[in-house]
């Protein structure tokens, strides 16, 4: 503020004789007597109008029946802070003017004539535009052209511009962004750290820990820890207990020979975590051994081809066994297929007549399934 005051002296804007107070001089002149010039008008918040109206200036205070004019218009994208400004001097007892009220907005940017009149002046051979956004550039560009500048470069952030020698061009592109400081380090605003606390702060966290034995089986009830997740859900059931129910009815969900892979179960909790959000979590799971109820009449993934030709083969030696009865070739038959069935669940870490069991699970599923329905 001191500086732009010193310049309009200098140039005449001002008279050479003009005379001001500063700052500190506020605090005996009365108050009809006090035209207060102030920075801030956007929003910015280390500005004289902001501390002001958080009432930590070192030296202004303003009171009920003080008037308060924003001789500005609000940059798109500063609506949130120029407004929580503009509400904090209300409830001082301010009285606010703005562009909206009256006739009040003292502008920064010169007009198109005024930058026309400017380029005459100078008689620049290039023009770069820099300030605004794409479209204000584009109009500055062609405006620059009309007032017969040379050569024109419509540029963007991150756009490496050589002046000379020779034509001026765009030959290269530098790295552009935002910058967060996190202690000693510098960390990008898209990447990292910092999109991850954003996800943080807008969903917060689910903390799930589990004891799982050699086999796969869980040892212990499982350590649940939540944080910037609610209490309840709509319905005053506990979060926690919900997520409990939805980490069990997951481990049950998972046939006993896979629940060895821990990477397998970390992620099916994980799934679980994400659908408890909704109304409460594993109730499914648990009822039907999946996250859909439906989805228990469907064959296990882990039942593929290897094991559905087991289990064919066993119920084509009941069939033959219906029809002819015992005899040599069914026993060989019988057991050939039983081998096979067995070996395909060992391989999977299972008993060895794993397939069997995970037939006879999938079974009890469907027809609970089918009483559930």
């Amino acid at each position: 503020m001191h500086r732009i005051i010193g310049v309009a002296m200098e140039t005449g804007y001002l008279p050479a004789d003009f005379k001001y107070h500063d700052q500190q001089h506020f605090s005996y002149l009365e108050p009809h007597e006090v035209v207060l010039l102030c920075t801030g008008s956007q929003g910015e918040p280390r500005a004289a109008v902001a501390r002001i109206a958080e009432d930590q200036h070192p030296d202004v205070r303003l009171d009920k029946g003080d008037l308060v004019i924003f001789s500005s218009r609000t940059i798109p994208g500063n609506e949130r802070t120029v407004g929580r400004i503009q509400n904090r001097l209300v409830d001082l007892g301010c009285e606010i003017v703005t562009d909206g009220d009256a006739l009040v907005h003292v502008t920064g940017h010169p007009r198109r004539e005024e930058l026309k009149e400017m380029y005459g002046w100078v008689k620049p051979r290039i023009a770069i535009p820099m300030h605004g956004e794409a479209r204000h550039l584009s109009e500055h560009a062609k405006l620059a052209r009309a007032a017969g500048v040379e050569e024109v470069l419509d540029v963007r952030n991150g756009d490496m511009v050589r002046l000379a020698p020779g034509a001026a061009e765009i030959v290269d592109e530098a790295p552009v962004g935002r910058l967060f400081r996190d202690g000693q380090l510098l960390v990008p605003s898209e990447d990292g750290p910092v999109r991850e606390r954003r996800s943080l702060a807008f969903a917060g966290i689910v903390i799930v820990a589990l004891a799982r034995s050699g086999r796969g089986e869980v040892v212990a009830d499982a350590e649940i820890a939540l944080d910037g997740v609610p209490a309840a859900d709509a319905e005053g059931g506990q979060m926690v207990d919900i997520v409990r129910e939805a980490v069990e009815g997951t481990i049950a969900s998972i046939p006993r020979d896979r629940r060895r892979d821990g990477e397998l179960v970390r992620e099916a909790v994980r799934a679980g975590r994400a659908l408890g959000r909704g109304a409460r979590l594993g109730q499914a799971a648990d009822r039907q051994g999946a996250a859909d109820a439906g989805a228990a009449a469907e064959v296990p993934a882990e039942m593929d081809g290897l094991t559905l030709f087991g289990l064919s083969a066993v119920t084509a030696m009941l069939v033959f066994y219906a029809l002819e009865g015992w005899s040599p070739w069914f026993i060989l038959a019988f057991a050939a297929a039983c081998a096979l069935a067995s070996a395909y669940g060992f391989l999977q870490g299972a008993w060895p007549f794993g397939v069997v069991e995970a037939m006879l699970d999938w079974r009890c599923q469907y027809i609970a399934g089918d009483q559930d329905a």
